[in-house]
């Protein structure tokens, strides 16, 4: 079962170690299965204003009606992920509200929260990352949900409602035409 509207849909966390990490959850939230996939973005990401490089491992898997999201930064990566590893170590990221783009956006810019990370994801999605550290110490994803966002939270969803505990990680490519690791490449 989904989040209803206006709800926090996802916790993500930032991690060194993405196995390790979803055995954690796994063991200590009930989460999983963890879908998971490499997402590289050479060009199109924007860093707190600024073109840069984006390159991380992500896994996605629901705990009940939340859906949690493990990213782990890699080498060369420039973006709010690696700056939060590098400032605080593993641990809380940022959230998602159920709501739409336009509202989402409206709302945080309205509120005065900064714009640290814009990119079009290569399933079409446009995301932002809003600043919120200093009221909770991560940040406050807004996402385009309609795209493919909604029905892979479905897919997602039902993976964990049915899961058996076998196989606690798969590919986010055995779920849906994948565009592949490297965007625009």
């Amino acid at each position: 079962m989904l989040q209803p509207p206006g709800s926090v849909i996802e916790i993500a966390h930032v991690v060194d170690d993405l196995d390790a990490a979803i055995g954690q959850f796994i063991e200590l939230w009930g989460a999983g299965p963890f879908y998971s996939a490499p997402m590289r973005f050479p060009t199109g990401h924007h860093y707190r204003g600024k073109e840069a490089p984006l390159a991380i491992d992500v896994g996605f898997g629901f705990s009940g009606g939340l859906l949690i999201e493990l990213i782990q930064p890699l080498d060369g990566d420039r973006s709010v992920f690696s700056e939060a590893l590098a400032a605080r170590g593993p641990g809380f990221h940022h959230i998602v509200r159920r709501e739409p783009y336009e509202k989402g956006v409206t709302r945080c810019e309205q509120a005065g929260f900064g714009k640290a990370l814009e990119l079009t994801t290569a399933f079409g999605e446009r995301t932002v990352l809003f600043d919120t550290t200093a009221l909770n110490g991560g940040f406050l994803e807004v996402v385009d949900l309609h795209v493919t966002f909604e029905p892979l939270l479905a897919t997602l969803s039902q993976a964990h409602d049915g899961w058996d505990g076998e196989r606690p990680r798969r590919s986010l490519s055995a779920l849906f035409d994948y565009a592949g690791p490297d965007r625009g490449s």
